[in-house]
């Protein structure tokens, strides 16, 4: 969650303006750290769907990370939004070899046209590590997302209604409906 006072807190929102911009391109299905969520919804101890966001308690950013790599591992993107701070373990150790980062140009303004103190950044967890480590700065009041990535046919990636698994081709979606983990998600013994 982003905060538009000095420090960094648990407080905030991603602002309407630049969520609208990144659900245009990415059609989230899920948020697993919801603002203002039932106490009793624990996003770090459930399964995530296909398409993730998570702008995440800055408090506890490696928790939300390392749920994300899991799910990234098992075929599934998640989209961080986060303040940058590239000397952090998180950043170092989590964020950079597993995403693709786009750090925003400029300031992310709130909806009341407050500053934050910090600049932001965008993570992009791919499915099954795709595209990590690469690094590149956007423009979110002037450029749109599909300008920039060449990745589009990751997010439109055939994805199966059963078992949430993403293939790139025909080919590769064709040969996965036949695998054991497949049929294993659908209740067939193999």
């Amino acid at each position: 969650m982003i905060v538009f006072a000095k420090g960094l807190t648990d407080k905030g929102t991603t602002p309407k303006w630049f969520m609208k911009k990144l659900k245009e391109y990415f059609n989230f299905d899920f948020d697993p750290c919801p603002y203002q969520w039932d106490k009793s919804f624990d996003g770090l101890k459930i399964d995530w769907k296909l398409r993730n966001y998570c702008n995440p308690p800055y408090s506890d950013k490696l928790g939300w990370l390392k749920k994300a790599k899991a799910e990234q591992d098992k075929g599934n993107m998640t989209v961080f939004f986060l303040p940058v701070d590239t000397s952090t373990k998180w950043f170092n150790d989590w964020l950079l070899p597993n995403s693709m980062i786009l750090f925003v140009k400029g300031r992310v303004t709130s909806d009341l046209g407050k500053t934050p103190a910090f600049s932001s950044l965008i993570g992009i967890m791919f499915p099954y590590g795709k595209n990590k480590g690469i690094c590149k700065t956007w423009d979110a009041k002037h450029e749109l997302l599909s300008d920039l990535l060449e990745t589009k046919e990751i997010v439109e990636n055939k994805i199966c209604s059963e078992c949430g698994y993403s293939a790139k081709t025909d080919d590769e979606f064709n040969l996965h409906l036949t695998r054991p983990f497949h049929l294993n998600s659908l209740g067939v013994t193999v």
